[in-house]
């Protein structure tokens, strides 16, 4: 009766041990499937973060060429999607020139939605001794905050335009 109880329990060792192995493996299994899908869908994230950069370069440059005019200023533009706000913005940048066509030391920074249109901060600077005619930007909560110079300008939009802008 001894040995038939150390057989039984041997075989019940051996049926259990045989269900951890398959239950491991198929956790195993599963395991490798799930990080397949996520690279999968890192795969995709990549390209779809792609494609929306290029359609937000596509677009801002549209939006640089409505702005800018034909006469003697230079006009340029940088675009950037900020994916935390789902959003495409645009700087354009017309440099006043003089009749010599030598850069004034006076210039227009606009950033804006480039889908939407909506302005969210501009700088104008000034020939006069003042050296800024208009400087603001809208906060994220939407209030309006004024600045003094194209260094804080700068710095403002950095909420918007990310840290690809310095």
């Amino acid at each position: 009766m001894r040995d038939f109880l150390i057989a039984v329990l041997f075989l019940g060792m051996g049926v259990l041990a045989g269900v951890v192995y398959t239950q491991e493996v198929g956790i195993l299994a599963d395991r490798q499937a799930l990080i397949t899908r996520w690279n999968d869908f890192n795969l995709n994230s990549d390209d779809v973060a792609l494609d929306i950069q290029g359609k937000c370069a596509k677009q801002a440059e549209l939006v640089y060429k409505q702005g800018s005019s034909s006469s003697t200023d230079v006009w340029s533009f940088e675009d950037h999607y900020n994916s935390s706000l789902k959003k495409c913005f645009v700087l354009t940048t017309e440099d006043f020139m003089n009749s010599a066509e030598q850069p004034t030391g006076r210039g227009v920074f606009t950033l804006s939605d480039a889908f939407e249109q909506k302005v969210y901060g501009e700088y104008i600077g000034s020939l006069s001794e003042t050296p800024v005619a208009l400087c603001y930007v809208y906060s994220a909560s939407g209030q309006e905050i004024t600045c003094y110079s194209e260094d804080q300008f700068d710095k403002l939009i950095s909420q918007y335009f990310g840290p690809v802008y310095q």
